[in-house]
């Protein structure tokens, strides 16, 4: 209680500060030249309680607990803001009928609902909360918090443990299996928010008295209008040539703007024009102000980094007193690539340059960018190739890097005495130091609003593999095991549709587990499989380590072998059925000599990062039987060491 801290302690005068250090997910948590303001959302990863402890001071009751969704919170929390104490949220609020076709089975609105609702500008509405400035961006911040708050309580109750990394890792490989159907991507983009876009600034003059920065539903609404038109303009307007696949995460990472990473595959004609003509689509050099003003505006703008180095020591990008993102670039006469596969791009050296203070900068400092999307999108856009990149899985690594979050320390002020010196407080001063999710005020309205965070164009559909008699199913804690026996027994997974579809379908049996997917609809109602009339799916075995005995091998022979209509099938080679799946490999000749290492590592490479790599490769060269050790190294040491040659 309140109380009890207080006669315990007294009042201490308590600071915050963000802190430098590594999280407790190994990520180092940055600390940028922001000003906004935000939520550290401390145990979003742990079992905490789902509900705010909220105590007033009624007339009538005295001290009063309330629920974080009483209709007069956000009236009581923010008075500024809603000086007449009008209602909120509460979980009473009854959707509207627009038309009797709706199909909504839910009768009464969500916080979602509501607040993406209040957070439209409309013309005969009051725009008081608007005023707040800085203090609205702390409500849109709190609302989101609320909401959140809730949803991660909901699944904590519903499920036994919440695996938000899980989530990522899971996107990481349905990557890398879009990576081995189509390719590597061929352009890694960059875009981030210009708070003076036009279309902010208009929407600016319907909120008088308000400003971009303190208005981040806003900023948040134009971020997604020109995301979705730039996707538009590489998907079905092809301005890098025929595209067959995009996919974006949208992150925020203490700047207070959103900024989208992007990477995008293009055919193979298109593949061989970008290569062809690398310095038609990005440049890293300053245009010239004479025949181009316009463009030389924008680089001038939004693309030129810095001034950093020994001309600006404590710039934000510089670490132990080197560029982070190792700028001044060396001049250069023509494109290249290095051996790693990263492009070097054109810097010829020449005298147009641009002022930034006191310094004048040339091509040494520029961003790549592509001239005719800059002028269009008039922000920060990085344009890079990416089509000789060797590391492909450090590049979508930064794409699924997952929440931002930062470490803060808590710590009791120091007193001071009258002549102006420090007093000790003790031993028992207050110094802690939490490690939370950091949600800006953009972040709040951006998922209050629903946008896509993460986005893919071509679909990955996860196949489950498991052995016969054990099939996963999911039920509720409180259910009686036989009636959950009942109900699955019936019920086909994945696999026994693949080997019922085989038996059925002469068309199907031409095609290995994987590749079903993109030929066949899965129907979950019906747990069948249909022909597949339009669309594109890829298909992705659920990654199992070869620790898992038999159901890694089953997952080997589901890679070879085609036509399967059951597990006693998978295990018949030659007309003989064997009792195991590692028998069956065998007289396969996958596990000829060292062949089932050389597969344990060419499967942990496809989605696995080096040191997890090598980790696995002292695993099999201690507790496995290798006879050509030295071949098995020399076939797989390159993806053992990406992360040491970069």
């Amino acid at each position: 209680m309140a109380r009890d801290r207080f006669e315990k302690y007294g009042v201490q005068d308590l600071e915050i500060r963000l802190k430098v250090r590594r999280s407790e997910s190994g990520r180092e948590n940055h600390v940028g030249p922001s000003d906004e303001v935000a939520d550290i959302m401390v145990g979003d990863m742990d079992d905490t309680d789902g509900y705010r402890d909220i105590v007033i001071d009624s007339h009538v009751k005295g001290l009063e607990r309330i629920s974080d969704i009483h209709p007069k919170l956000m009236a009581l929390q923010y008075p500024l803001l809603f000086p007449h104490g009008s209602d909120g949220f509460h979980k009473n609020i009854p959707y509207g009928k627009v038309d009797e076709k709706s199909t909504k089975k839910r009768e009464y609105i969500t916080q979602k609902d509501y607040y993406s609702y209040k957070f439209q500008v409309r013309t005969n509405e009051a725009i008081t909360p608007r005023l707040g400035g800085r203090l609205y961006q702390q409500y849109v911040v709190d609302t989101f918090s609320t909401i959140e708050q809730a949803r991660l309580w909901w699944f904590r109750t519903n499920q036994t443990t919440l695996r938000s990394e899980l989530y990522m890792q899971q996107n990481f490989q349905d990557a890398i299996a879009v990576f081995r159907h189509i390719g590597h991507p061929d352009i890694f983009l960059t875009m981030t928010t210009n708070p003076l876009w036009d279309e902010v600034i208009q929407m600016m003059k319907l909120l008088p008295h308000c400003l971009p920065q303190n208005s981040p539903d806003v900023m948040a609404r134009v971020f997604r209008l020109k995301l979705d038109q730039l996707i538009d303009d590489i998907k079905k307007k092809n301005y890098f040539g025929t595209c067959l696949g995009v996919m974006y995460v949208v992150e925020f990472q203490k700047h207070g703007l959103p900024h989208v990473h992007m990477l995008i595959w293009l055919d193979s004609a298109s593949k061989l024009n970008l290569q062809a003509n690398v310095d038609k689509f990005v440049s890293a050099e300053i245009l010239n102000p004479e025949t181009d003003p316009v463009g030389y505006a924008v680089v001038n703008a939004f693309m030129v980094n810095g001034p950093c180095g020994q001309e600006n020591p404590k710039s934000p990008c510089m670490k132990q007193f080197k560029c982070t993102r190792h700028f001044p670039k060396k001049f250069c006469n023509s494109t290249t690539f290095d051996q790693s596969g990263f492009p070097i791009y054109r810097r010829r050296q020449s005298k147009i340059t641009v002022t930034k203070g006191k310094t004048n900068m040339d091509n040494q400092w520029v961003v790549p960018y592509n001239r005719d999307l800059l002028v269009k999108y008039q922000c920060h856009m990085n344009v890079e190739i990416c089509a000789h990149a060797r590391s492909l899985k450090y590049l979508l690594k930064y794409c699924l890097k997952g929440h931002d979050r930062a470490t803060v320390e808590i710590r009791g002020k120091k007193r001071q005495s009258n002549n102006g010196k420090g007093l000790d407080i003790g031993e028992d001063e207050i110094q802690s130091f939490f490690d939370g999710r950091y949600i800006c005020g953009c972040e709040a309205a951006y998922r209050i609003f629903g946008f896509n965070i993460h986005y893919r164009s071509l679909a990955v559909q996860r196949l489950s593999i498991h052995l016969d008699e054990n099939k996963y199913c999911t039920f509720r804690s409180n259910e009686a095991l036989p009636k959950v026996a009942e109900r699955e027994k019936e019920k086909h997974t994945q696999l026994g549709a693949f080997f019922i579809l085989n038996a059925t379908d002469e068309h199907a049996i031409q095609f290995l587990y994987d590749e079903i997917p993109q030929h066949y609809v899965w129907n979950d109602k019906d747990r069948i499989r249909n022909p597949r009339k339009r669309g594109k799916k890829i298909g992705r075995l659920s990654y199992t380590h070869h620790s898992a005995g038999e159901l890694w091998f089953l997952r080997l022979l589901l890679t070879k072998v085609r036509g399967a209509t059951s597990y006693e099938s998978l295990r018949t080679v030659k007309g003989q059925t064997y009792n195991t799946f590692q028998e069956a490999c065998k007289e396969y000749g996958l596990l000829d000599d060292d062949n089932e290492w050389h597969m344990v590592l060419l499967q942990c490479s496809e989605s696995g990062f080096p040191p997890q790599i090598r980790q696995l490769f002292v695993h099999v060269m201690v507790n496995c039987k290798v006879s050509d050790l030295e071949d098995l190294w020399k076939k797989h040491w390159t993806t053992m060491v990406d992360d040491l040659l970069l």
